[in-house]
């Protein structure tokens, strides 16, 4: 399995999972905390929350515990939109 590329835009820190094809970014933080949002807020909520996005653009989306394990063991196999393709199965 690829170890995932830690990285950072702004004040969100994430993994980049790298796929067959293509990639999918997991953050995991506060779920006082959004990054779609510019600023961090300065409060926690000491509850916790996850977020991916497809290739590295576009809005962060819900995502679940347990998710990037999920994209390390298929990004082996299959590209960054199916796996997309099967996780917003569960976001709808």
């Amino acid at each position: 399995m690829k170890t995932p590329e830690q990285l950072q835009e702004g004040w969100v820190k994430f993994s980049r999972v790298p796929c067959v094809e293509g990639c999918i970014d997991v953050w995991y933080g506060d779920c006082a905390h959004n990054p779609n949002s510019e600023i961090k807020p300065q409060w926690n909520l000491n509850s916790f929350v996850v977020f991916i996005r497809l290739d590295g653009k576009g809005e962060w989306i819900s995502g679940y515990r347990g998710v990037k394990s999920f994209v390390m063991e298929m990004g082996e196999v299959s590209t960054s939109q199916k796996i997309w393709d099967e996780i917003s199965k569960y976001n709808e």
